[in-house]
């Protein structure tokens, strides 16, 4: 009976562990009907090169980058992670809104024809090992959660870069554990146009400047004083 009740215990962990392992691959571009192109670097020119991933909106209330005065810092693209947020050039700490780079490293890239797509230069192709929203591997990250593509202009972050950013509404996390198609906003005559890299990483002044400026403060209190 032991032996069994064991054995019961070890299939449900087995399963559970495949379940909460379970991606999916989302596919942006497809053989035979369209390729994602026009991905813009800061210049305004398609490019190819440009590093890309996605941005989850976890919390459902919209991209943190698009309140009032709010911008993104700058963040590692080599790993995913919750991204930090700035109000009027001071840190807000992490954000909802979760950074997913796919372990491939994607860069954007020239794209043949397809169909009656003609291709072109940035174009992107998929994001393979992308949470499903049932997965449990990201806190907070669930199905439906609405999400956005994000490229890097020039392929690195700092303070003052550029980046994009381009969402559609049908860009909502799938249960599956599949590859799920999301090529409908790139479908069609105009769906090629240029996608601008046109928002900045948030110049944050540095700890040690940060520190001057206040012993300045401090220093001039002082003098008055006297």
């Amino acid at each position: 009976m032991k032996n069994i009740l064991g054995l019961i215990v070890t299939a449900a962990v087995i399963g559970c562990s495949g379940q909460v392992s379970a991606t999916t691959t989302l596919a942006f571009s497809v053989v035979g009907t369209n390729r994602a192109t026009g991905f813009a670097d800061a210049s305004g020119a398609a490019a190819n090169g440009m590093r890309w991933g996605l941005v989850i909106d976890t919390a459902g209330d919209g991209f943190d980058n698009t309140l009032l005065n709010t911008t993104y810092d700058a963040f590692s693209i080599g790993a995913s992670g919750f991204i930090v947020t700035s109000l009027n050039g001071l840190s807000q700490g992490a954000s909802d809104d979760y950074f997913f780079t796919p372990a491939s490293l994607p860069t954007t890239s020239t794209q043949g024809a397809t169909g009656i797509d003609p291709g072109g230069v940035g174009g992107i192709v998929s994001a393979a090992g992308a949470p499903n929203g049932n997965d449990g591997i990201i806190p907070g990250v669930t199905a439906n959660d609405k999400f956005s593509i994000i490229w890097f202009s020039p392929n690195a972050t700092a303070a003052g870069t550029k980046y994009g950013m381009f969402t559609d509404a049908s860009f909502l996390l799938p249960a599956s554990g599949t590859t799920v198609n999301m090529n409908a906003p790139f479908l069609g005559a105009s769906a090629d146009a240029l996608k601008p890299a046109n928002l900045t990483f948030t110049n944050i002044p540095e700890p040690s400047r940060l520190m001057l400026v206040a012993f300045g403060l401090v220093g001039l209190v002082v003098r008055r004083r006297r």
